[in-house]
């Protein structure tokens, strides 16, 4: 399975520890597609195994606000990205981690001590942005791999400008995303 690298040199090391763990925490989760299991919270750490869509993972820890989460996949330890893991942690229906509540999840932290890398600033953008981007949906391309902020988009893909905002957009995998358009590197995900 191919995935989206970011370039450049990265120098990184980690620590892991859990938060505060509520009694209602969920334990497992499910793949909703195939997807990478990196060694740290992010694209740009390198993909340690491959967790294929249905399979079952144990749940170590997810950071705040739910981007990453530490699991355990058939013995091997690592980082996916939460939008492609599901549960059952309510009703008995599989809920996307992303949209859990916060007290559903044990969290972790994820100290990172980087350089040479590039730092990507997350763009909340103003509502009428959101709106904009909502009421002019361009046909999506789909890409493998996480989406997540910091990937680069290859140059094969259009992104769209936003009629006076410095950012375009595009959407991905059927998600509507922020692209800086000098980089190509994704600056916001939208919900």
């Amino acid at each position: 399975m191919k995935s989206l690298i970011l370039k450049g040199t990265v120098a990184a090391a980690g620590l892991l520890s859990l938060a505060g763990v509520a009694a209602a925490q969920v334990e497992t989760a499910t793949a909703t597609a195939d997807l990478n299991l990196r060694s740290g919270p992010g694209p740009e750490y390198p993909v340690v195994d491959v967790i294929r869509a249905s399979e079952e993972v144990v749940i170590n820890g997810c950071e705040e606000g739910g981007g990453w989460c530490s699991i355990n996949h058939a013995g091997v330890e690592g980082w996916a990205y939460s939008g492609y893991l599901a549960t059952g942690y309510d009703s008995g229906a599989g809920t996307i981690i992303a949209e859990r509540p916060p007290e559903a999840v044990p969290l972790t932290t994820y100290e990172r001590s980087v350089t040479g890398s590039i730092a990507v600033e997350t763009v909340p953008p103003p509502p009428e942005v959101i709106t904009y981007v909502e009421r002019n949906r361009v046909e999506p391309v789909y890409l493998e791999g996480e989406l997540s902020i910091g990937v680069g988009l290859p140059e094969a893909i259009d992104v769209y400008e936003i009629p006076g905002y410095e950012y375009h957009y595009v959407y991905v995998n059927g998600q509507p995303v922020l692209v800086e358009p000098e980089t190509r590197r994704v600056v916001y995900v939208m919900p």
